[in-house]
């Protein structure tokens, strides 16, 4: 291999990594400027594609010195017009990592579960892909796909398992953001929400057509470079909106906010037909948890996290000497995530207000409003009127 191909293969990679460690870097920042800790999982995504860009930059240069690389390389030169994927490719094993871990994201932080039957065919397809993997290795023998399915092509098996494991976790990511969009009526959430799902839409669709080059060669499709449009609009509105990332599939009633004694510092409605005892449901909750923590004697090893009521679900999330609680359709876990934020937040921002409590929490000297502070944290709620808030006793 000459020196200008070996440039010409090397220079993607190497974009690969500007690109994606440069991403990661501005996503830690925003971490650590705002403590948004739910960035986490962008982080891990683009973290693990920059390692993507290491390992290939590797592959090229060391292809014919290292075992594994030299293995595939030896192989890919005695069957030139065959396209292996080699399951023990380290450049496929982290695609597969990075592809778990948008599968992860999508369905426990963005949709809020892991679905049994998807968990179930992603966990089968990765121990499949796993045991190729072992095999290759220990034998250096390939599995085809027409030994096992006769009108498919002469394609690595692995490699379409690969394909299945991408599908699904595309197919996982667009549906979570499409449950956002659904539950979503601010107009500018929507338009954000539309262009994420045209750009997953066009990677879901060519790793599906992915899968149709192993049936036949009529398709061909690279649902690589489908998937660099995607990660860049992602990390787009993680950046610029870094609260996006709670954004969560379910409705909200109402919020208070009070302290360790129980004193009511801050209350949003965002139903038009709260009831009273509705509203008054959270602070009594919260006054029983606090006497029978006082009585069992052991104030930090108890209590309330979630309460079922009126078709829905009461939460509650301390963080220090305040509890936020919230009522909403569903538990979700971003929505959690997004309390705590929440809690945080208007502690850092009131907390001389909080310490010398006289019944109401006024804007900061920078016009910042408790109000502010809520609908930078959940924007959830900004899918919802805001119907009205109150701070203390008014």
């Amino acid at each position: 291999m000459t020196h200008e191909s070996n440039l010409g293969g090397i220079l993607p990679a190497v974009i690969l990594l500007i690109l994606t460690s440069a991403i990661f870097l501005i996503l830690y920042k925003k971490r650590k400027e705002e403590r948004i800790r739910a960035l986490d999982w962008p982080m891990a995504i683009f973290g693990s594609t920059a390692v993507l860009g290491i390992m290939q930059i590797l592959k090229i240069l060391f292809h014919n010195d290292w075992f594994i690389f030299s293995k595939i390389n030896e192989i890919n030169q005695s069957q030139p017009d065959l396209d292996l994927s080699i399951a023990a490719d380290p450049v496929r094993f982290i695609h597969i990592i990075i592809l778990l871990i948008l599968y992860v994201f999508a369905e426990q932080f963005l949709g809020d579960r892991l679905h049994p039957l998807r968990l179930f065919f992603m966990s089968f397809l990765a121990g499949i892909y796993y045991f190729l993997s072992y095999y290759f290795v220990m034998t250096g023998n390939v599995i085809f796909t027409d030994d096992l399915f006769p009108f498919f092509r002469h394609t690595a098996i692995d490699s379409l398992v690969f394909d299945l494991i991408q599908l699904i976790a595309v197919g996982s990511i667009l549906y979570s953001f499409y449950s956002q969009y659904r539950v979503t009526e601010e107009q500018q959430f929507k338009r954000n929400l539309i262009i994420i799902q045209a750009a997953v839409l066009l990677y879901f669709v060519t790793s599906f057509m992915e899968i149709l080059e192993h049936i036949t060669e009529s398709v061909t499709a690279d649902a690589f470079l489908t998937s660099i449009p995607t990660f860049l609009i992602l990390a787009y509105y993680y950046i610029k909106y870094p609260n996006f990332v709670y954004l969560a599939p379910c409705r909200i009633q109402f919020l208070q906010l009070v302290s360790s004694n129980g004193t009511l510092l801050y209350a949003a409605e965002l139903k038009e037909d709260l009831d009273t005892t509705d509203f008054l449901v959270g602070p009594s909750l919260t006054s029983i948890g606090l006497i029978i923590s006082e009585l069992v004697g052991k104030k930090d090893d108890f209590s309330i996290k979630k309460f079922e009521y009126n078709d829905g679900y009461i939460l509650f999330e301390q963080v220090g000497e305040l509890s936020a609680i919230i009522q909403t359709d569903r538990p979700s876990f971003i929505l959690k995530r997004a309390l705590r934020y929440f809690v945080r937040e208007f502690d850092v921002t009131f907390n001389d207000q909080i310490t010398n409590f006289t019944g109401i929490i006024e804007a900061t000297s920078d016009g910042i409003t408790p109000d502010d502070i809520f609908q930078q944290c959940i924007p959830i709620v900004q899918s919802r009127t805001l119907l009205s808030s109150m701070t203390g006793k008014q």
